[in-house]
Parts: structure tokens; C-alpha cells; sequence
């Protein structure tokens, strides 16, 4: 109920005339109070409302590329200004809400979604020495466990049903992996790097995997000056053309359309990170190049690259082309792989998670896994050719603890050796073997491979 006039009554000392317009003025506003009350309510809800979005929009502008990225905390890598890192006609690529920022790959999972490892339970050894090795860069994982091949089904295994070089641990290797791209399709997570739980990087991966995201870039990205043409003229179709295309460099690569769908470019299938060989495509034989027929070859070439050991220390695969005779000491090459052994870690997406799946999972289990993901980036063996690129030397390789060498495969015998020296070839400032400096708070950095 609302107050009567008399209420107001001795409230002002004011002239009768005007405290009886006051009055009236009151009575009026009072009569229209739900009126009032509705409205006020409404803005009220608006000034929330905004205040919401704004403060939901500021938390999720540096992952859409809208800022640069934050201020990095102790112990982490620090974001990188391409733009001023000496790569020509460049730049931050892809910076926008539908844009992907190459800057991303100094996020805590490397520009990718996810990132899962694979790791036997029973093996808590790996899982420790796994986890603090990525605490210290800064990075985030996820588990997948690790099957043993003996669990596994043979009612689960597709065919074909002789596989007579398969070790029991390779199935269960090749199951694992199953697993880990099941999950992928199941949480429809976009991009996953998977790792193996024995892998090891330099501590300066960060920085090198923005140099093989605009890498990629240059290799599978329209051309900025003509949308419908690339700089490697071999792809996305080498058929009919013979010639090799010129070697492109790392200080001046060309400008390319920005990458939507990851900092590392669109329409890749697998970026095979860590491997224990691969080849490159060429034509310098007749074998050479029926191999190489279906693949691009176009080449990403980094010199001076600070991060590679020199040459002594290097043992690359060399059935095509000797890498190690064509290109100057502490050369990196991004490319098309062909020939690549081991599935220590390689990236996929949405789509090549679905088909690889598909193909290895339900439709054919034709031989170890790291030789079926060849016969996925090759088209070879009645699969199709996918768009795979690699590095070599590669950016992930095995680490070798202290200990029987025994211990360091559930696949395969390495003997009964024991290693005196832990080590990871081809790896320089190797994160597992600097873990004791990082935890000890130590400066610099024990470097493997020093040059002479």
C-alpha cells in the first residue's frame, strides 16, 4: 500500500503553493512506482549483463590472437616477436578471431589443443620423469595408458590375420595408439600432439616449433600476393612435374595467406615431430623419384641454426639423399616426409584422428605402427597420400636413462648393457638431462653436443 499524502506533511518548510505542487509531483511518481521499478530493473540487468560478457571477452581475447601474448611466468620460455627475429617477410601470422596466431606455440600445450602421452602404467619410472620434464618448460600434458599386447583381444585385432614380423609389444603398442586417437575423435578435440612417454626435446622447443610453424607455413600455405598458388610449385598436386623446386630459406621466406585452423597451417594431416629417420623426396634417381612421385618437395632450409649439433654428431637417413653432404653444419629441413621410422611424436587434427582410425584401427592392422603411419604419409601399401611434413634433425628424439639397457623398451630388446651416461641424440640442451640445473636453480645450460 502506498503512503498517503499526509505522510509528507511538516516534512518541508516550504510556502503552501509550493509544498502543494511538491506534493503533487510526489503522488505522481508514486502512482507510477511499478513502472519505475520494472525499468530500473532492466538496466540494472544490462549493466551486469555487459559487465559479464566484457569480463568473459577480456579472458578469451589472447587465445583468439586479439593481444599479444602474456607476460610469461619464471621458468617458462618468453613469447618471441617474429617480426623481429630476422625472418623476412613474415610476421605474426593469422592474428584475428578466425585466424590461428603462430604465437600460440608458446602455449602450455605447443599451439596444439592437447598433448598426450602414452605411458604403461606399470612404467611410473617414465610417467616422473616425463611430467617433470614438460614442468619444466612450462608445458601440460595428458595420459593415455599403455597396453599391453598380451590384453589385447585377437577378436579385436582387424585384419589381415597373418602378421608374422609383429612382436606381442608392437600390438600392444599399435592399441595404445588407437586409444589415443579414439580419444581425440571422442572429445572432438581439433589438434593432439602424441608422444611416447621416453621422449625428450631441447629446452628451447618452444622457439623451435614457431620456427617450424612458419615453416610449414611456407610450404603448404596459399601465397599471400596469389591466393590460388604456393611457393613450393609441387604442391598440392607433383604430378607432371619433374623438376625439383628451388630450396627455400628461413630468413627470407615469402608471405602466406594466415592459417585458420592451427599456428602451424591448414589442411596438414600429421606433423611427425620425432622420428628416427626419414627421407627426402627427390628426383636424383630413377628410384628416387618413382618413390617420391606422389609426394611434394618443396623444402624449408634454416641454416645457423644454433640448435643443431654439428655434423660429427649427426647420423641422418641418407637412401635418397645424404642431408648431411647437401646442406652446410647446424642446417635444420622442414619437408614432406617419405621412409619415416618411429612414432615418438606427431601431430594430427579432427580429421586425420577420424581417418587414421578408420584405416589402422578398423580397416587394417598390417604391420608395426610407425611402418603403417609411413604407409599413411607415403600412399603406399592400397592407402591413400596425405599431407604429412617432418624436421630433420627432429625435435623430439628417445631419451636414454642411466640404467640396464633393458629397461628402456616394452616393445623390443635392447640387451642387457648398462648405460654409465644418460643421453638423447641429436638433442643439444636436452631437458631430461638439464632437469637437475632446473631443479637445483642453476644457470645455463649443459650442452650435449658443444661445437669445437
Amino acid at each position: 500500500m502506498y503512503p498517503s499524502t499526509e505522510a509528507f506533511k511538516g516534512c518541508f518548510a516550504l510556502p503552501g503553493a509550493l509544498r502543494a505542487d511538491l506534493r503533487k509531483r510526489m503522488m505522481f511518481l508514486l502512482q507510477r512506482r511499478p513502472l519505475f521499478l520494472a525499468v530500473g530493473g532492466v538496466i540494472v540487468y544490462l549493466v551486469f549483463f555487459l559487465s559479464y560478457r566484457t569480463s568473459s571477452l577480456s579472458r578469451r581475447i589472447p587465445a583468439l590472437g586479439l593481444v599479444g601474448p602474456k607476460k610469461e611466468e619464471k621458468g617458462k620460455e618468453p613469447a618471441v616477436d617474429v617480426q623481429g627475429a630476422g625472418v623476412q617477410g613474415v610476421g605474426v601470422q593469422g592474428v584475428g578471431v578466425q585466424g590461428a596466431d603462430v604465437q600460440d606455440v608458446f602455449n602450455a600445450t605447443l599451439g596444439f589443443e592437447k598433448i598426450f602421452v602414452i605411458n604403461l602404467p606399470a612404467r611410473t619410472d617414465h610417467r616422473d620423469a616425463m611430467l617433470l620434464t614438460a614442468l619444466s618448460g612450462g608445458i601440460e600434458l595428458d595420459w593415455i595408458d599403455g597396453i599391453r599386447g598380451e590384453d589385447v583381444h585377437e577378436k579385436a585385432i582387424p585384419p589381415p590375420p597373418e602378421r608374422p614380423d609383429m612382436l606381442v609389444g608392437g600390438i600392444g603398442c599399435w592399441r595404445a595408439h588407437m586409444n589415443a586417437l579414439a580419444k581425440i575423435v571422442q572429445l572432438n578435440i581439433s589438434t593432439a600432439l602424441i608422444m611416447e612417454d621416453d621422449a625428450d626435446w631441447d629446452v628451447r622447443i618452444k622457439s623451435q616449433l614457431r620456427d617450424f610453424a612458419l615453416s610449414a607455413h611456407a610450404l603448404i600455405q596459399p601465397l599471400a600476393s596469389n591466393p590460388n598458388t604456393y611457393a613450393d610449385p609441387t604442391y598440392p598436386s607433383p604430378t607432371g612435374k619433374p623438376a625439383m623446386p628451388p630450396d627455400m630459406y628461413f630468413d627470407r621466406l615469402p608471405p602466406t595467406v594466415p592459417p585458420v585452423s592451427s599456428p602451424y597451417g591448414d589442411g596438414w594431416d600429421i606433423l611427425w615431430l620425432g622420428h628416427c629417420g626419414v627421407n627426402l623426396p627427390t628426383i636424383n634417381s630413377k628410384n628416387a623419384a618413382e618413390r617420391s612421385r606422389r609426394h611434394a618437395k618443396g623444402r624449408v632450409v634454416h641454416l645457423h641454426d644454433e640448435t643443431v649439433p654439428e655434423k660429427k654428431y649427426l647420423d641422418l637417413f641418407r637412401e635418397f639423399e645424404d642431408p648431411l653432404d647437401t646442406y652446410p653444419p647446424h642446417s635444420r629441413i622442414v619437408h614432406h616426409p617419405i621412409g619415416s621410422v618411429c612414432s615418438l611424436a606427431y601431430a594430427v587434427t579432427q580429421a586425420s584422428a577420424r581417418r587414421m582410425l578408420y584405416e589402422m584401427g578398423v580397416k587394417s592392422f598390417s604391420s608395426a605402427l610407425d611402418l603403417m603411419l609411413t604407409e599413411y604419409c607415403d600412399g603406399a601399401n592400397g592407402r591413400d597420400y596425405h599431407t604429412c611434413l617432418t624436421v630433420q634433425p627432429q625435435l623430439f628424439n628417445h631419451h636414454r636413462p642411466v640404467g640396464k639397457l633393458s629397461s628402456e623398451s616394452d616393445i623390443s630388446n635392447h640387451g642387457d648393457s648398462y648405460r654409465d651416461k644418460a643421453e638423447t641424440a641429436f638433442i643439444r640442451w636436452s631437458a631430461r638431462i638439464n632437469l637437475d640445473r632446473y631443479f637445483s636453480g642453476q644457470e645455463g645450460y649443459d650442452d650435449q653436443f658443444p661445437d669445437s
